[in-house]
């Protein structure tokens, strides 16, 4: 060891002046690189050294180059037809499947719609309502003579007053004319 390492300690790691340089060595690793420095020669040099190269380092990444000079546009890029060509090929999957579809079903046999076959329409049915219980047996005689069917008042109102009548559909009273075969 010789004299000067003795009197200023060891001389610094090699990454210790790029760290000095750009401002990161920090607290008393700062403080003892500055007092080594300043009494040792040699790193004194090495330090100016490392402030050139940092400055010479920044001078050529601020310079614009000479190819930077000239912009030039991207390549026009293909148009990509991937998702345009299997929309594509979906549109005519459905198709051809609906095609198949349609040809594979028998033919529809035409629906007919029920035949309407109007049905008779009801007769009216010659009825006799008889006027009172007490005439109710002679009522009843006289309407089998005219072949009429006999219908009792109860529950459908007062019977018509003076003699037999026919019902019709529509519940109204005809008078009895001729007996109907």
């Amino acid at each position: 060891m010789d004299e000067e390492t003795k009197e200023l300690g060891a001389h610094p790691a090699e990454g210790d002046f790029e760290a000095f340089v750009i401002g990161a060595l920090e607290g008393d690793d700062e403080v003892r690189f500055e007092a080594h420095v300043i009494g040792c020669a040699g790193c004194a040099a090495r330090l100016r050294e490392e402030a050139v190269l940092e400055e010479r380092i920044y001078a050529v990444a601020a310079e614009p180059g000479a190819a930077l000079a000239e912009v030039r546009p991207l390549p026009k890029k293909p148009h990509d037809r991937r998702p345009m060509m299997i929309a594509m090929a979906g549109v005519i999957a459905v198709a051809a499947a609906l095609a198949l579809v349609l040809l594979k079903r028998p033919p529809a046999q035409e629906a007919k719609a029920p035949e309407l076959v109007p049905s008779p329409r009801p007769s009216a049915i010659p009825a006799v309502v008889c006027d009172s219980l007490m005439d109710q047996t002679a009522c009843i005689e006289r309407a089998h003579r005219h072949g009429l069917y006999v219908k009792y008042p109860s529950g459908a109102g007062a019977p018509p007053i003076g003699g037999a009548s026919t019902v019709g559909p529509s519940s109204s009273p005809f008078p009895i004319s001729q007996r109907r075969d």
